[in-house]
């Protein structure tokens, strides 16, 4: 039941979590004051803390992964006791946190560090894997976003990319609004 937000500082742009909110409920409450996470992954049900710590939604080449835009940990420590640290402390502890799969104890609140809002527009296509290979620089370097799976045995590589785009360009381009996307 640690699935509260407990505040979001519009002034720092900083949102202090419980480790049960979800990568959803986190961007629809910072998306009512033109905030947004920084980076996100393909799935938005897990938590934002579990991303983290877990190391599963990664950025690209311009942006880091989600632990990068963490600020503070509190946790339980195996012994009970409840320990916090914080980036501002610059202190090593802090950076061996995440992506650490919880070996330093049971994250319990986490503060996350927040980004203008941006719409972005997502694009999926397939290719032969030979001509994605001369593609490949060009691909992640002129896309916000890329994500490029290959599979090898049918010879296919997906290519996923996302750029910001203003929402009435994307509702002329077709665009349909639904709860927490366009």
């Amino acid at each position: 039941r640690l699935n509260r937000i407990l505040y979001i500082d519009l002034e720092k742009k900083v949102a202090r979590i419980q480790a049960g909110v979800t990568i959803h409920q986190l961007c629809e409450a910072l998306a009512e004051h033109d905030l947004a996470v920084g980076t996100l992954g393909t799935i938005d049900w897990q938590t934002v803390v579990g991303a983290a710590m877990t190391g599963t939604h990664g950025g690209s080449i311009t942006t880091p992964a989600l632990h990068a835009f963490m600020e503070a940990y509190k946790f339980v420590k195996a012994d009970g006791s409840i320990a916090e640290v914080k980036r501002t402390q610059g202190s090593a502890p802090f950076s061996a946190m995440a992506p650490s799969m919880g070996v330093f104890g049971v994250v319990v609140e986490a503060e996350v560090r927040c980004v203008p809002l941006q719409h972005l527009e997502a694009c999926f296509t397939t290719m032969p894997f030979k001509e994605m290979i001369p593609q490949f620089a060009t691909i992640i370097n002129s896309n916000k976003y890329a994500r490029i799976v290959v599979y090898p045995t049918i010879d296919i590589a997906t290519i996923w990319t996302a750029n910001p785009i203003e929402p009435g360009e994307a509702v002329a381009r077709g665009a349909v609004r639904a709860t927490g996307y366009m």
